[in-house]
């Protein structure tokens, strides 16, 4: 859950939220605390759709509205990505 604007809404990993992030990021993303609060944007409304929660704000209001404690809350959600993490393990078949 996150806060925004008194309110709590969820926030997690939907399709819809995938989909957001790479459809309809607007153009003026010029700072990585703006991507980085697009990208908690497009995870919040993704969930409250699925959960048929309405989420009244377009992304500026919810950068406006967003509290600070955002940014630590979207880190610990959104996870490195598994080829960042994992080590190279051989493919099945090849011999070292």
């Amino acid at each position: 859950m996150i806060e925004v604007g008194g309110t709590e809404y969820p926030m997690y990993r939907t399709m819809m939220g995938l989909h957001l992030h790479e459809e309809g990021a607007p153009e003026d993303l010029n700072t990585e605390i703006k991507k980085v609060c697009y990208s908690a944007y497009c995870l919040v409304k993704g969930a409250c759709a699925r959960e048929s929660i309405e989420f009244p704000f377009t992304f500026d209001e919810f950068f406006i509205k967003a509290d600070p404690e955002l940014m630590e809350k979207f880190v610990t959600i959104s996870p490195v990505p598994a080829e960042e993490t994992e080590e190279k393990k051989p493919k099945a078949g090849r011999s070292h």
